[in-house]
C-alpha cells in the first residue's frame, strides 16, 4: 500500500496503513483458506490511499474522480484502479476509522473476491463493509460481529464517551423495519440512485444486518453458508439465485426472519476505544 497525505499529522498514514492490514487480515479469515488461489494472482496489485486533512480538498478531489459520490461520502474507492480517498477532519476518531476500515473492504472485495468483470452487488459490498466498518476494534484487532452500544475516544474537550456508529445503525435499520423494508429492494436497490440521505443511510444500516444474519443467523453458516455465497458471486454468479441456492431458502422466506434479526438484535454493552 502506497499512502499519499497532506495531514500535518504524522501518524494518519501509519494509522491507515494499519487498518488496511487489518481489514485483509480479518476478511481473510473470515472468508477462509479459499481465497488462496485469488491472492495468488493478484500478488501484484497495489493499492495507493490518498488521505486528505480537510473535507473540502476531499470534496474537490471527489467531485473530479466521480461527482455523483462528491457530497454523498467521507470515503471512496474506485473499483478496478486500487484507489482509496479520505478525509481526516470528521467529527470524531471513531468515525473516521469506521470509514476507513468500511472503504478498505470495498478494496478486498475487488481485489480478493471480484473474479470477473461482473461487480460484485450493492448490498453485498456495502453490507460487508458496514459489518467489518462497525466492528468493534480492540487493540489494532477487529473483533468481526462485534457491535458496541458506545465508543471512548480523546477529542478536543477531552475523554468523551458517545453513542458508537453501529447503535445509530441500528437505530436506522429498525426505522427501516417499521416502514419499507424489503429484501427486494435491498437486492435491486443502486445506492448512487437514492436521493435522499435519510433513506441512503437506512439502506446502508439494512444492507449491514442482512449481511449480519447471513453470517450469524445460524450455527455454522459464518464456517460454510457466509463463504460459499460470498466466493460464489465473486465469480460472477447471480445473487438472488446464489443465494436461494447456498441458504437452501427463497429470498420471500428469508424476509421475516431478517427483519427479526433486526429487531432483535443486541449491542455489546461497553466501548469501542479509539487508539488512532
Amino acid at each position: 500500500m502506497v499512502v499519499v497525505s497532506d495531514s500535518p499529522y504524522g501518524r494518519a498514514d501509519v494509522a491507515m496503513a494499519t487498518n488496511f492490514e487489518a481489514v485483509y487480515n480479518a476478511l481473510e479469515t473470515l472468508l477462509g483458506a479459499s481465497l488462496e488461489s485469488a491472492r495468488a494472482s493478484l500478488d501484484d496489485a497495489r493499492v495507493t490511499a490518498y488521505l486528505f486533512q480537510d473535507k473540502q480538498q476531499y470534496e474537490r478531489f471527489a467531485t473530479y474522480a466521480d461527482p455523483r459520490a462528491a457530497e454523498r461520502s467521507a470515503g471512496m474507492y474506485f473499483s478496478g484502479f486500487g484507489i482509496l480517498a479520505f478525509y481526516l477532519e470528521a467529527y470524531s476518531q471513531p468515525y473516521v476509522r469506521h470509514v476507513m476500515l468500511h472503504e478498505c473492504t470495498h478494496a478486498f472485495l475487488d481485489q480478493r473476491i471480484r473474479l470477473t468483470r461482473r461487480p460484485v452487488p450493492d448490498w453485498l459490498q456495502e453490507g460487508l463493509a458496514e459489518y467489518v466498518g462497525l466492528s468493534n476494534v480492540t487493540e489494532g484487532e477487529i473483533r468481526i460481529g462485534v457491535f458496541t452500544a458506545k465508543t471512548r475516544h480523546d477529542s478536543f474537550e477531552g475523554l468523551l464517551i458517545t453513542r458508537s456508529e453501529a447503535s445509530e445503525q441500528l437505530s436506522r435499520a429498525r426505522h427501516a423495519v417499521r416502514h419499507k423494508l424489503t429484501l427486494d429492494r435491498i437486492l435491486s436497490t443502486d445506492p448512487m440512485r437514492v436521493a435522499d440521505k435519510d433513506d441512503l443511510s437506512e439502506y446502508y444500516a439494512t444492507c449491514w444486518l442482512f449481511v449480519s444474519w447471513l453470517r450469524d443467523g445460524r450455527d455454522g453458516w459464518a464456517t460454510h453458508q457466509f463463504p460459499t455465497l460470498v466466493r460464489e458471486i465473486g465469480a460472477g454468479h447471480s445473487d438472488r439465485e446464489t443465494l436461494e441456492m447456498v441458504y437452501g431458502i427463497s429470498v420471500k422466506e428469508m424476509e421475516p426472519a431478517v427483519i427479526q434479526h433486526i429487531k432483535d438484535f443486541k449491542l455489546v454493552h461497553g466501548w469501542t476505544v479509539s487508539e488512532d
